[in-house]
């Protein structure tokens, strides 16, 4: 649910750019031409496992295709907030998107159904219901125009903020900053009883608020927290993930259609590669940030009582997304993969 652009990474917004080339000559020679510029964007820090994941990616495409893939990444939001980033991937003015799971969902709701709160107890139950439920939500995709190159964790996300929470009920109370395009999490609050401020544009403008005391928490991954540099910005974390953050990265089906076999084959199996070998390393990112903020904040842990509260909580919200966001079914499917 709430990973929602922040936590991609670190969250520290960024974009990625990648450049494709002239057409190989023979099965991978050298391009024919100067490869034309192919952008995508990205809300990962340049410094993050994910953003080092991107660079990754882009050198293994251009080795495999003897230079005629060429990947230019730029960071910092380079490309705008994922609403306005898809809004140019679906106009052609970028090709590509590494996706919070907020942004996967703008592009095929279906994509953001891991995010739902309440569901995994851990990584691997995640990646038993990716195995499962892959086929149909990489369908959801192509429906929507975009090529999936694979999955990519963001972390465990939690709630962070000045006060103590302990129960649903202390929600209200606080000003939450809530991203826009994440409805998700303002179902969540609503079942909660609270109101979220809804922080428009970037993620800097979350981390502004958070700064500045404009807002009293949010929801995020430990390792987007330090990223954003907002250790300082809390005092309490509640010791409960809300959800395991599941984003991807996606390719539009007309940049795609527009390479050769042997170019798409280069940029798919490189991207997969670095996203592979990405998987271990964000969850070993994330564990050791949170390792790190607990020692120096107040962690709340619930007794079995509260555990309840907060459980039926996730329930409801479950139980809210449908039918507005997801079809009964396919969270009845998701549901049973816990």
């Amino acid at each position: 649910m709430i990973s929602r652009r922040a936590a991609l990474g670190g969250l520290s917004a960024a974009a990625a750019t990648a450049t494709l080339g002239g057409t190989l000559s023979g099965a991978l020679g050298a391009p024919a031409h100067a490869a034309a510029p192919l952008k995508i964007s990205t809300l990962a820090a340049a410094s993050s496992v994910w953003g080092k994941a991107l660079k990754s990616w882009a050198s293994d495409a251009a080795k495999r295709s003897a230079g005629a893939v060429s990947l230019q990444i730029s960071y910092a939001g380079a490309q705008g907030d994922e609403v306005r980033s898809n809004q140019k991937l679906k106009t052609g003015q970028i090709q590509g998107s590494a996706l919070s799971p907020v942004g996967v969902g703008g592009l095929s709701r279906p994509a953001q159904v891991l995010q739902l709160p309440g569901l995994f107890s851990s990584w691997d139950k995640v990646d038993k219901a990716l195995t499962a439920l892959h086929p149909e939500l990489e369908k959801g995709l192509a429906d929507a125009g975009m090529v999936l190159v694979g999955w990519a964790e963001l972390g465990e996300v939690r709630l962070w903020t000045r006060a103590p929470v302990r129960v649903p009920a202390d929600l209200p109370a606080l000003k939450i900053a809530q991203i826009s395009g994440d409805p998700l999490f303002e179902r969540f609050l609503r079942v909660a009883g609270a109101k979220g401020t809804v922080v428009e544009g970037s993620a800097a403008a979350m981390v502004t608020l958070l700064q500045t005391g404009s807002v009293d928490g949010t929801c995020l991954s430990a390792a987007a927290v330090e990223a954003l540099g907002l250790s300082s910005a809390f005092t309490h974390v509640l010791d409960l993930p809300v959800a395991r953050s599941v984003g991807a990265v996606v390719m539009s089906s007309a940049a795609m259609g527009a390479l050769s076999a042997g170019e798409r084959a280069a940029l798919l199996d490189a991207g997969r590669a670095a996203l592979t070998a990405l998987r271990p390393r964000a969850r070993a990112e994330d564990a050791a940030a949170l390792g790190r903020l607990r020692a120096r904040m107040t962690v709340t842990t619930p007794t079995p009582e509260e555990l309840a509260l907060w459980t039926a909580a996730f329930d409801a919200t479950r139980s809210a997304c449908v039918p507005g966001l997801f079809a009964a079914d396919l969270v009845s499917r998701v549901e049973a993969l816990r």
